[in-house]
């Protein structure tokens, strides 16, 4: 097999070193790094100490008492620290974690975090690493952390964090991850099966935004209305919740609809700031949204 890292990346010249997709798959025994455009995908596997590296499950090579993780930190700098133009998609899906895990799992997770901080803080220096947009599936702050701080401000815009292992609703602290310069710069942030709990307020800065919350009071949406008075940047949130309260009192009755599919939903029409809020049922959940009217 030969490396085709090497090939296409080891040339700074080369207009191929311009990735526009990445993605990496990150779990306790195997990592796997797809790039669509320079057509890599490479599988760095654990077998006994060490690594079995296959490309497109065609080419492989076996690489006597290496490990699998280095290996494949040492490529991902190859490939990332030529990046000039921001990448538009990037993905990590962190699956370090399982039911059926040796016992010492969450230890090994921890020293992958801190391996893979310790090689982007060495390689990248100032530099941050260019994107528009990440994809991050993760179960804790340390897995964001792990991450965000090393990409670059000045572009990135969007940031979507999804549940990437428990199978239930898992709340998580993201209070650190709040003050990074990263999130202050975003336009977009969504989180989905992951729960948060912290100050409406840390949101003003979005354009658009989707969280998970627990439960969504009636206090809760006087402070998301007066979120969207005072930022007239802000054009829609949205909130999935298990728990709903009566709204009547804060914006009145609702107005019993439909949608075009045939799903009943409630709405509440504030004519006087030109916003409208919609509450719908869905699967055992709810979603509340809030969106500014446009005017025709």
């Amino acid at each position: 097999m030969s490396h085709p890292c090497l090939e296409i990346f080891k040339n700074e010249a080369s207009p191929k070193t311009n990735i526009i997709s990445i993605s990496l798959s990150i779990n306790q025994d195997n990592i796997g790094v797809d790039m669509p455009y320079q057509n890599i995908l490479l599988k760095y596997q654990k077998l006994d100490d060490n690594c079995y590296i296959t490309n497109a499950k065609t080419d492989s090579i076996l690489l006597e008492n290496q490990d699998f993780r280095k290996l494949f930190l040492e490529d991902l700098k190859l490939v990332l620290k030529n990046q000039k133009l921001p990448i538009n998609s990037f993905h990590v899906y962190f699956q370090l974690w399982s039911l059926d895990g040796p016992e010492n799992q969450e230890q090994l997770a921890e020293e992958f975090l801190e391996m893979l901080k310790n090689h982007l803080k060495s390689w990248l220096g100032s530099q941050k690493i260019p994107t528009k947009r990440i994809n991050l599936g993760i179960v804790s702050q340390k897995e964001i952390m792990s991450i965000v701080p090393f990409l670059d401000p000045k572009y990135l815009r969007c940031l979507e964090i999804s549940n990437a292992r428990c199978p239930n609703d898992n709340p998580i602290d993201i209070k650190e991850f709040l003050n990074t310069e990263q999130f202050k710069e975003l336009k977009m942030f969504s989180m989905s099966k992951v729960i948060v709990d912290v100050p409406w307020e840390s949101f003003s800065h979005l354009e658009k935004c989707s969280i998970r919350w627990q439960f969504f009071r009636k206090e809760d949406l006087e402070k998301l209305r007066e979120l969207f008075i005072q930022t007239p940047t802000m054009k829609s949130f949205q909130i999935s919740t298990q728990h709903i309260a009566s709204y009547d009192k804060v914006i009145g009755p609702a107005k019993k609809c439909v949608t075009s599919w045939g799903a009943p939903y409630e709405e509440w029409i504030d004519s006087e700031r030109n916003l409208q809020f919609s509450l719908f049922p869905r699967e055992g959940d709810w979603e509340f949204a809030v969106g500014r009217i446009t005017k025709k």
